[in-house]
């Protein structure tokens, strides 16, 4: 069973992205078209969770405005947890992610247009990612970033944050929406394409306000979200093994 439900969940996957390709392509063509390439990748995971009969519980500790730029920062234990902040995270944003999702044949062709890549291997290529994610919230447009820098952990132990996000928080003094998620890992592990459906969950904390542009702050601000993404994420698995 848990076999003919991934074959599900890829086909639909798949025949989704390539129905809406020829739109991501011609909205990509013009940045003032942005937005509207954006709102394709709603669509795509809107239909991801419908066709997959998936059930998630969402929680907004504060309101979000839609029109208002945040900077999320998700725990990141899984390839699912991209759909998901998509389906549910209102406004416009941009995901940044790893140069290899811009590899991906076609795919690649949407991530690495309308969204943001970074080589963090380079040091010269993450600098500039840095200044590209500080003009893009200058821009009024919100960014998700995974603190912890890719999948590093299998779950459900948070790994390091870096200080990217919170740097970027700093000069553009945009607030930090702490996003904590606490199932991904359980539904879709790294180290398989086997899914376990089951219910999902997000939290979406009380966003984090940069006090002023030192380095002290970027560092108040990454322990803060840490603790709060680590302490809830330790009550839901309690609360799941009881």
């Amino acid at each position: 069973m848990k076999k003919l439900y991934t074959i599900w969940m890829i086909i639909i996957f798949v025949i989704t992205f390539f129905m809406l390709f020829p739109f991501y392509y011609v909205f990509l063509q013009n940045k003032k078209w942005h937005r509207l390439a954006h709102n394709l990748t709603k669509i795509w995971a809107w239909v991801i969770m419908k066709c997959g009969l998936i059930s998630i519980e969402a929680v907004f500790e504060a309101k979000i405005e839609p029109k208002k730029k945040y900077i999320y920062t998700p725990n990141h234990f899984s390839y699912f947890d991209i759909p998901l902040i998509s389906y549910l995270t209102p406004g416009f944003y941009k995901f940044i992610g790893k140069k290899s999702l811009g590899e991906i044949p076609v795919f690649g062709y949407m991530f690495r247009n309308l969204y943001i890549t970074v080589n963090r291997e380079s040091k010269t290529n993450a600098y500039k990612t840095l200044i590209r994610a500080v003009d893009t919230l200058n821009q009024g447009i919100g960014l998700v970033v995974y603190p912890e820098g890719g999948i590093l952990s299998p779950g459900p132990e948070l790994a390091p944050f870096k200080d990217g996000p919170f740097r970027m928080a700093v000069e553009s003094n945009t607030e930090i929406i702490p996003v904590t998620i606490p199932f991904n890992w359980i539904f879709l592990p790294d180290n398989t394409w086997l899914i376990n459906r089951r219910k999902l969950k997000i939290i979406y904390h009380r966003p984090l306000k940069p006090e002023g542009n030192a380095q002290s702050e970027v560092e108040r601000l990454k322990k803060e979200c840490f603790k709060i993404i680590s302490e809830r994420l330790k009550k839901e698995l309690e609360s799941e093994n009881r």
